[in-house]
């Protein structure tokens, strides 16, 4: 791109493509948030539905971690591969969090579960890199710190 394309997009007003761009890489925030609080609320009902009164240390770190493991191994792993295409790296983000989440829905066992939520992790991860580069990406220079704000701020 030349200078003057930046110019161009940093001057832009701020339009619906804009509000669209913060909903969508803002709803990704909002499920990152869900997913990595609500384990700490849920967790005496998925227990319960296992049949399980207690849980070992392990288990319960387990549980508690497995999605910040994840992420970290996300953020690293598709921090490495936006370089090759923020756009098409995320959507591959997306599809990943929204298939683990509702595959936590399935998880026969503790066990199964963590590992599911390592793999929601992973997209977790990648989303922290990925979403705040996208929504700065298609900021103008006025509105962009209004805007990761919001996403961020409004939407975790």
């Amino acid at each position: 791109m030349t200078a003057l394309s930046f110019r161009q997009l940093d001057e832009q007003p701020f339009k619906r493509f804009h509000w669209l761009a913060v909903f969508t890489t803002g709803m990704g925030v909002f499920a990152d948030g869900y997913d990595l609080s609500s384990i700490g609320i849920v967790l005496p009902l998925v227990l319960s539905s296992f049949g399980v009164a207690r849980v070992s240390s392990i288990q319960g770190a387990g549980l508690a971690g497995s999605a910040l493991v994840g992420a970290a191994f996300g953020a690293l792993l598709f921090g490495f591969l936006a370089q090759r295409g923020r756009k098409k790296f995320y959507g591959i983000d997306v599809t990943l969090m929204a298939i683990a989440a509702i595959a936590q829905v399935f998880a026969g066992s503790i066990w199964s579960l963590i590992a599911v939520r390592v793999i929601l992790g992973i997209g977790v991860g990648a989303d922290y890199v990925l979403s705040p580069t996208i929504m700065a990406e298609h900021a103008n220079r006025r509105d962009r710190g209004r805007k990761i704000g919001i996403g961020f701020g409004v939407m975790w």
